[in-house]
Formats: structure tokens, C-alpha cells, sequence
């Protein structure tokens, strides 16, 4: 079993094409599953990784900026789009899996004000300034990174250079000082924390905010996240969430 084991993780390391095969085998088997056993979209408790105090965070930013449109990127089964979907304005997200894209469409096709697009995240973001939404609020969910090609960075730029106002919301990021909220770790290469993003924030004005309920207080699958934002409005939207606290380290 161990010598099993190792011969996996030399292979995965000499070829890490093989890792990318078996998420995607695993996105299908999720898209097979969903399909055989809830066709639409139901009910708001999935949305978020199931994280309660997470929702209800994002509820009070969202009610507060009343944005024109909301960005998703990495729709999966469509259970955060559909609660996304509850604001009244068009929501616009995207999946690069094809089963797992068609599984969504299914389950979100009642929801009229959902556009869903089968595409790379950076891609949708540049139709979107080809259509002209980046003129007008907006608020992001990025949650694209679950391959070997992380595109948080490309996400992060092409906001900034091309929206007037907006606010991002990351999935899977660290919060340094919990270690019992979850990230994402490529390997050791490439670590969803703020030293990724933090060459690229600095000498930039953008709000940095993390959650300060402790994890043990919160539900579902304690996944950690992180809120930026540009502009005073903006941050002191996100000022004013008591369930977070600004960092200062890019100032």
C-alpha cells in the first residue's frame, strides 16, 4: 500500500497532468451525480460550501452596494450561482467543465436573470468589457481555481485595469490567523494566500478584508476567503461588516 501510494505521488510529480485527469474525472462523476439525483436548483444551504456566516456577510455587502451585475467565475453545480441569482440582477458565471457546465445549465435553467457561459474565467471577463459591463458596479466571486492553471492573478488584473468599481470575493484563500478555515494548495507551488496576490496589490488603493468570526463558529465546510475592494465607497462597505476585519499590509 505504502509502496502504492509513492509511485502515485512520484507519478503526479513527474507528471502533474495526471492530477488535472483525475479532478476532471471526479467533475464528471459530480455532474452525473447531480443530474441523476436533483435536476434545479432548490434551496440556498449549499451555497458558499454550506458556510452560514459566510452568506450572511455576503447578503449584507451585496444589499449594500447594489451592484448592476454579479461575476462568477467556476460556476460547478450551480449552487452559489442560484443563491447569487436571489439580488435581482443579472448574474453572469462561468464553467471551463463542460459535464459540469451542462449539469448546471439544468439545474439553473428556471432562474431567468442567470447567463452561464462554457469558457475560461479570464476569457468571460474580457467579453464583459467587450459588452460594456465593466462600466458599471459589479461585484466578483472568484472561484476559477481548482486546476494547474490558476487564473487568480489574471482575475485580479484584469478588474482592476478595466472596472471602475467593484468588489471581489476569493474562495479557498488562507486567513493567516485560523488555521481551521480551508485553502487551496497546489503542491506547495502555489499557495492561495496573500503572499500570491500581495506583489500585485502593492502601492494599489484596494481595501484587503478577512473574516474575523472564528472558524470553530462557523459552518459547512469552513472554507477561508478574502474580500477586496476599490474606492471609499466600497471599502467602507465592507468597513462596516462587522464579520470582517481590514488588513493593512498593502498600504
Amino acid at each position: 500500500m505504502f509502496i502504492s501510494r509513492l509511485a502515485k505521488k512520484l507519478a503526479v510529480k513527474a507528471f502533474p497532468q495526471i492530477a488535472d485527469f483525475g479532478v476532471r474525472l471526479r467533475a464528471i462523476e459530480s455532474a452525473f451525480l447531480v443530474l441523476a439525483t436533483s435536476s434545479k436548483y432548490e434551496n440556498d444551504e449549499s451555497s458558499f460550501n454550506q458556510q452560514v456566516i459566510r452568506r450572511d456577510t455576503t447578503t449584507k455587502v451585496l444589499s449594500a452596494m447594489k451592484p448592476s451585475t454579479i461575476v462568477e467565475t467556476g460556476t460547478f453545480l450551480g449552487n452559489t450561482t442560484g443563491y447569487l441569482a436571489k439580488f435581482g440582477v443579472p448574474v453572469v458565471s462561468s464553467e471551463i467543465s463542460a459535464p459540469i457546465f451542462f449539469a448546471a445549465k439544468q439545474r439553473l435553467s428556471d432562474l431567468s436573470n442567470i447567463s452561464l457561459r462554457l469558457c475560461d474565467s479570464r476569457e468571460l471577463l474580457r467579453q464583459l468589457i467587450s459588452e460594456g459591463v465593466n462600466g458599471s458596479p459589479t461585484f466578483f466571486y472568484l472561484d476559477a481555481h481548482w486546476l494547474d492553471d490558476l487564473p487568480l492573478l489574471d482575475e485580479i488584473r484584469i478588474i482592476y485595469e478595466n472596472w471602475g468599481s467593484w468588489i471581489i470575493l476569493i474562495d479557498d484563500f488562507k486567513v493567516a490567523d485560523d488555521a481551521g478555515y480551508g485553502y487551496d494548495n497546489y503542491g506547495g507551488k502555489k499557495i492561495l494566500n496573500y503572499s500570491y496576490i500581495e506583489g500585485y496589490l502593492e502601492g494599489k488603493s484596494i481595501g484587503v478584508f478577512f473574516p474575523n468570526t472564528p472558524s470553530s463558529q462557523e459552518t459547512g465546510g469552513k472554507r477561508g476567503y478574502v474580500f477586496l475592494a476599490n474606492g471609499k465607497e466600497n471599502i467602507r462597505i465592507l468597513s462596516s461588516a462587522g464579520e470582517l476585519s481590514r488588513s493593512t499590509r498593502n498600504l
